[in-house]
């Protein structure tokens, strides 16, 4: 799955230096009192940028009453309902949404406030509008310019300031609503107060977004003929784009911060309205492109600088919608073979199941495809703005990350497509850029910025890590990115020096965990019943252990529960180690991470004891394969690596990871990794890998060889031990069981 975020998201720091920089020009301009349309004596007066934009419906063209896009004016009494107040309880409406001064503070009612005092500029407007366009002149006065500036100047601002008072009230409370389900394990309830308030201040940030829009829309039908300059027009098509993708920032995030059905809808929503974007920022290429005013001359329309922004949004928007498309698949999206059509999923998806995917379908493949195609454009348009001459005037810092996530991203998309040897170098590259600028932070004593890269860090080495697992020959690879994936993560937590040897934390049982990462906790029902199961055979494993001495005897235990049957085992340890580890891992992806380190840790024990020995596992179709305790021992390593590492053990994680790699290397055939050998029995249901107590399950009746020609036991025989017709022998080194031939 693709991870999520932990700092500030590279869409934010840009939209607030765009509204930083548009409010700084706010400041120093007035309203013109004059009729000249001009500031500043001779200097023409021109608009200028407002970085935001909102939308009535994802689904529409870029103007709700047009087939083309092409803009129709909407009648004056709509103009009217975008905002009007109500004289009777002096509430204020704008557009969908009402406003009362009981039910909110100064701050947003302050902005409403400012809001309806510039309202009637709009009917101004619509006024001067329709005069002109019922007179025959091919021009336009002075009077309908400086009413544009004046909207432009101050109902935009307003516009967009109360839609980000209102993002900033959500965000707060999402992320404490975020912070608390991680505590509870509780989804969010729609119904609390909280949840309440947050809903309101999304739909009212949407909501003033979309009012925002119909006044661009507005504006547009003037500034978009002739009688404006170039200038003018970029500004109003770039402004729409930015508020477009300020709404897609707004859904995609709550899709982070949500793990519910609402996070797939705005998944897709975000992924609309970044359609939206591009559209509307194909309109700014096409007013900056290249070419002169017409005037006979060479010069271009616009300067190097603002070419070169305009390549940067380009960029930025295909990386957004190819990692928006990777959340969809995540989420259960299938693209369409026209690949324009979504199909939904049934109920919510989440990454567990992602994560158990090994065959993907038509339409899983082309989401993938398509997400990738975006971000390798996007990553194209980033590493060619860094060569152009004039690239410096820009934080080479800020396109070094984007570039960055760009591949990190890609890394991941291929992750899904089992391309590892391509994800791994996606990952790298990343990598190798992050460190970058990470050393340079963190040997200026810049800590704030050292932690914030380190986060990002973190989750690209363990995806680095993670897919040297799954190729051939890179176990010491995978050894020296864990090293670093722990160093990252304990800086990260509690900023040690990163020169300092990994030690062990003292921490208490009862301490607040939340696991390592997504990847490794599934939390699917049925492995608390899986759970159950084998904790039930465990018991009375132990149970019989202490009943019958180790002297060669039967003993009866009910390993099959589906028919009952009863299986005869002798005492072993590798059967107990199995189980055990079995246990454990179970219990990593539930989440119960101190269960599992007691399991595991006694499953190593037991396992080490019977590595010399090797018993038999089974393919798909039956046939005997060779699987040796040793690969067992390494895959109890392997996990038991992982929940130290989410317990803060830092020293034992790494010698439990640096164990577990050396026996991989030792033991593995020819092709083979940790994750995908020869030798693992992993089943296939349905093209999707058998859920993760299913695998385990498959592991351990891996260890019973079936052997046709042996006796039967007969229950009536005298001393018990007979063997009759109906059933199969299993072995397995120095323990024996039978098992109904019924059963596979």
């Amino acid at each position: 799955m693709p991870p999520v975020a932990m700092g500030t998201s590279c869409l934010q720091c840009l939209i607030l230096c765009f509204i930083l920089l548009s409010l700084a020009q706010a400041a120093e301009q007035t309203p013109d009192a004059g009729g000249s349309g001009r500031q500043g004596g001779d200097e023409e007066r021109r608009l200028h940028h407002h970085h935001h934009r909102p939308v009535t419906e994802a689904e529409q063209p870029l103007c709700s009453n047009s087939d083309d896009g092409v803009c129709i004016p909407p009648s004056n009494d709509k103009i009217n309902k975008i905002i009007h107040s109500n004289n009777e309880d002096e509430a204020i409406t704008i557009l969908a949404q009402t406003y009362a001064s009981s039910e909110y503070g100064y701050k947003i009612m302050r902005e409403v406030r400012k809001i309806q005092k510039n309202a009637p500029l709009l009917e101004q407007f619509e006024r001067q509008r329709v005069e002109i366009m019922k007179s025959k002149e091919s021009g336009i006065d002075d009077h309908i310019r400086r009413t544009i500036f004046h909207i432009s100047d101050f109902l935009l601002e307003e516009l967009l300031t109360l839609a980000l008072v209102h993002r900033e009230e959500w965000t707060q409370i999402a992320l404490e609503e975020s912070a608390l389900e991680l505590e509870v394990g509780n989804l969010p309830n729609d119904d609390d107060d909280d949840a309440h308030y947050a809903n309101d201040h999304f739909d009212k940030a949407v909501n003033a977004y979309e009012a925002l829009l119909l006044v661009y829309q507005r504006l547009w039908f003037v500034v978009e003929q002739d009688w404006f300059s170039h200038a003018d027009q970029e500004t109003l098509s770039s402004g729409q784009t930015n508020v477009y993708l300020l709404l897609a920032d707004m859904f995609h995030e709550r899709s982070n911060t949500r793990h519910d059905y609402v996070a797939s809808d705005d998944s897709y929503v975000a992924y609309r309205y970044l359609i939206r974007a591009e559209s509307w920022f194909e309109k700014t290429s096409l007013i900056i492109g290249n070419t002169s005013d017409g005037d006979g001359s060479e010069e271009p329309r616009f300067d190097q600088t603002t070419t070169l922004e305009a390549k940067q949004t380009m960029a930025f928007i295909q990386v957004q919608m190819g990692t928006l498309l990777v959340d969809m698949y995540a989420f259960g999206y299938e693209l369409g073979n026209d690949l324009s059509t979504f199909t939904k999923p049934e109920g919510y998806k989440g990454y567990g199941e992602v994560e158990s995917r090994t065959q993907l379908t038509d339409g899983q493949k082309q989401i993938l495809d398509l997400s990738l195609r975006k971000l390798q454009r996007g990553f194209a348009i980033y590493a060619s703005v860094e060569k152009e001459e004039g690239a410096h005037a820009y934080p080479n810092t800020d396109i070094q990350l984007n570039v960055a996530q760009s591949s990190d991203t890609m890394g991941t998309v291929y992750r899904y497509l089992f391309k590892w040897d391509a994800a791994a170098s996606e990952f790298q590259g990343s990598l190798d850029i992050y460190d970058k600028l990470f050393k340079a932070y963190y040997e200026s004593g810049m800590v704030l910025e050292s932690v914030e890269m380190a986060s990002s860090m973190v989750a690209t080495t363990q995806s680095l890590f993670e897919a040297y697992l799954y190729l051939p020959r890179r176990t010491d690879d995978a050894k020296k990115v864990f090293k670093r994936h722990l160093i990252l993560r304990r800086y990260f937590e509690s900023q040690t020096p990163m020169r300092q040897s990994l030690t062990d934390e003292e921490e208490e049982q009862d301490a607040d965990y939340y696991g390592t990462n997504g990847s490794y906790e599934i939390n699917d029902p049925q492995h608390e019943e899986t759970l159950k199961t084998y904790q039930n055979l465990l018991n009375e494993y132990l149970q019989m252990q202490s009943e019958y001495p180790p002297d060669g005897s039967y003993y009866e235990m009910g390993f099959d529960y589906i028919d009952s049957n009863p299986s005869y085992v002798q005492h072993d340890k590798v059967y107990e180690g199995s189980l055990r580890s079995g246990i454990g891992s179970l219990q990593l992806s539930l989440n119960k991470l101190w269960e599992a380190k007691s399991e595991l840790e006694m499953a190593v024990s037991l396992l080490s004891n019977g590595v010399d020995g090797e018993y038999d596992s089974y393919g798909e179709n039956g046939e005997i394969i060779d699987y040796p305790v040793k690969l067992e021992l390494a895959n109890a390593l392997l996990n038991l690596a992982y929940v130290l590492l989410g317990l803060r053990q830092w020293r034992s994680s790494f010698e439990a990871f640096e164990e577990a790699m050396d026996l991989y290397a030792s033991e593995l055939t020819e092709g083979g990794s940790p994750m995908d050998h020869p030798d693992s029995v992993i089943e296939v249901k349905n093209g999707n890998l058998a859920n993760l107590g299913e695998r385990l399950a498959s592991f351990i009746k891996g260890g019973m060889g079936w052997e046709e020609e042996t006796p039967i036991l007969d229950e009536d025989s005298s001393d018990g031990k007979g063997l009759k017709e109906g059933t199969r022998y299993i072995s397995l080194d120095d323990y024996q069981m039978v098992q109904n031939v019924t059963i596979s």
